[in-house]
């Protein structure tokens, strides 16, 4: 969006829902706008550049590291990012994406490495129109796969061992039933 926006407009907001919806493109999943938690909930945060790669992906891999539930609300939250530029540093020719810049290097150092970020597709859950579901789609589950290629399976074979001892119990139940009912009707 290159051209002004005005508020005194009643239907702005609507008009930046539609433009977005229009003419927007999603971003990776390795971005990350809102954050709900308790202010309790995690430390303070390291002294990161807020803004620049790596510091919110940070925060997401702490609360997983903490073994808080991450939830993907990006079906249902139209987060608009506003591009910019960064003309004020021309360190950051390529927008925020400069993994040279000082500030960048230093959120990464901060962070631990690169191993100690985490991104959207790591949740544990995902909001949807209907509620809260556990977060088992491709991309989450590739995730977890690429995480923790075994504990992800082990989770998965547990789930459907689980499914298929209660579906054969059922199955079990209702054969009885009717069995009772024909031996009662001799």
């Amino acid at each position: 969006m290159t051209d002004s926006l005005s508020f005194t407009n009643v239907r702005w907001e609507a008009d930046i829902v539609r433009r977005a919806q229009a003419e927007g493109t999603v971003a990776s999943h390795w971005f990350a706008d809102y954050f709900l938690f308790n202010k309790d909930l995690l430390p303070a945060l390291p002294p990161f550049a807020v803004g620049r790669l790596t510091w919110d992906n940070w925060l997401l891999y702490e609360a997983k590291r903490r073994e808080i539930p991450l939830i993907d609300a990006s079906r249902v939250v139209l987060a608009i990012h506003q591009n910019h530029n960064y003309s004020y540093d021309k360190r950051l020719t390529r927008g925020g994406w400069n993994w040279e810049h000082p500030e960048v290097k230093a959120n990464l150092a901060l962070a631990g490495g690169q191993e100690h970020t985490r991104g959207i597709h790591d949740s544990d859950f995902v909001l949807g129109a209907v509620g809260v579901w556990p977060a088992w789609g491709r991309e989450h589950l590739a995730r977890r796969l690429h995480r923790q290629p075994f504990r992800p399976l082990q989770r998965t074979v547990r789930t459907l061992v689980a499914f298929a001892c209660i579906h054969a119990a059922l199955g079990a139940y209702r054969a009885f039933s009717r069995l009772r009912t024909l031996w009662h009707r001799l």
